[in-house]
């Protein structure tokens, strides 16, 4: 509502400079004779009463609803006594300028209920009804602009006051009926809004716990399958060795299944509140490469590093972008073809700080490229490679990436490979 108010003085202003300008050249380069001083002096008190509007909104910033709409109802209701008074003085019925009622009665079918909406109609076909009768019969002098006979002619008079009429009170329930729908219908889905969120913290409160309360028990397991096969391998019959390595590894997979689940309710709660580190992404991914070389070597899988930014640093928790760029380099690698290669590439663009992650492998279907992003969504051609995961990583990924006001974009093809590709700014702001 502040919004709309402040809106209104900047319109005000362009309405006050247009008429000035209107009055100043037919005072010049015409012959018509209007009150010009008269209509100067309401301009001029116009532009006072809109700077006295400015100033008090600048002193006086904590506004109540209903204050806000009491300022605008004073807004409409003067404009319309100055341009019913600015109208007298610049011809009266004879002006087209009286079409500018029809401004005040959208805006006011528009901010306010249908009843008050009807009354400033009836309001501004009082004004203007008002001034053609007083200035038809001689009560008020009629400034002449055009046709020194028009209230002369008692037909032509009706006839625009009966049109005039119609167009305000059709305008204002054309409007009013839209308002009426807009307005049912914003009711409706901030509703269901409102249902989706306290199910979207239900659903959160619900993974938060569920994840803490299987995490102990998982590892517990996984501790006792590791002691049994580190202790007792050589005394257990193979089959059975392998039947607990699968358990352990299976464990293992649960595990990072809990520990993302975990991470993604962390970050949605937003309740962290960790100072921001200068992270150096260049040694981020040094570190990350080194440690993923055992898996690398085991696929036959090449590093191929680019690092060409000159600025590598980022503000952010430096666990977030590990595990960003963790999640990327780790998908690479599982979904990357033998013998395949990974490449990491950084440059600095329009002050940000530009990674690509590409790889060679296993792509991802034009179908499945707008939902990878999404929670527990895991593409077929993923599936085919790694049975066993939660679909998270990607989500956990974006959110991470868009918590720093980052940006994230893939490119891929089915068995070509994709691009991953992340834009950091580097003013020092997140989220």
């Amino acid at each position: 509502m502040l919004a709309r108010i402040h809106w209104s003085i900047r319109l005000r202003w362009l309405a006050i400079f247009g008429y000035l300008l209107a009055t100043a050249g037919a005072f010049y380069f015409t012959d018509i004779n209007l009150h010009y001083k008269a209509l100067w002096y309401l301009l001029g008190s116009l532009s006072v009463v809109n700077i006295l509007y400015y100033v008090v909104l600048k002193l006086w910033k904590d506004y109540a609803l209903r204050t806000e709409l009491r300022l605008l109802h004073v807004h409409i209701v003067l404009d319309l006594l100055f341009l019913v008074v600015i109208l007298h003085f610049s011809g009266g019925i004879e002006n087209p300028a009286f079409l500018f009622f029809i401004f005040h009665a959208v805006l006011s079918s528009i901010l306010f209920s249908r009843f008050s909406a009807f009354l400033y109609s009836f309001f501004i076909v009082f004004l203007f009804s008002t001034l053609v009768l007083l200035e038809s019969f001689h009560l008020i002098p009629h400034y002449l602009l055009f046709d020194p006979h028009i209230y002369h002619n008692n037909m032509y008079v009706l006839l625009t006051n009966l049109v005039f009429i119609i167009t305000i009170f059709s305008t204002t329930y054309i409007c009013t009926g839209f308002m009426k729908i807009y307005r049912n219908s914003k009711r409706i889905i901030d509703r269901q809004n409102r249902r989706l969120i306290e199910a979207d913290k239900q659903k959160t409160t619900f993974f938060q716990f569920a994840s803490h309360e299987l995490k102990s028990p998982v590892i517990a397991v996984k501790s006792t399958l590791d002691v049994v096969l580190k202790g007792y391998s050589g005394s257990i019959d193979e089959r059975a060795v392998a039947l607990l390595s699968k358990a352990g590894k299976r464990s293992e997979q649960m595990l990072n299944m809990i520990s993302e689940l975990l991470e993604l309710t962390h970050i949605r709660s937003k309740n962290q509140a960790k100072p921001l580190q200068r992270v150096n992404m260049h040694t981020l991914i040094a570190e990350l490469v080194k440690g993923e070389a055992i898996t690398a070597s085991q696929k036959n899988i090449s590093f191929e590093l680019n690092l060409q930014a000159s600025n590598p640093y980022v503000e952010a928790e430096e666990g977030d972008m590990e595990k960003v760029l963790g999640n990327l380099i780790g998908n690479a690698l599982r979904y990357g073809k033998e013998r395949g290669w990974v490449r990491i590439h950084s440059s600095n663009k329009e002050k940000a700080l530009c990674l690509e992650v590409q790889d060679n492998g296993i792509g991802i279907a034009e179908e499945d490229r707008e939902n990878i992003f999404q929670e527990f969504y895991r593409s077929q051609n993923a599936k085919k490679v790694v049975y066993f995961g939660t679909g998270l990583g990607l989500s956990l990924v974006k959110q991470l990436v868009e918590k720093y006001n980052g940006s994230i974009h893939v490119e891929s093809k089915e068995e070509k490979g994709s691009s991953f590709s992340l834009r950091f700014p580097q003013n020092g702001s997140s989220k």
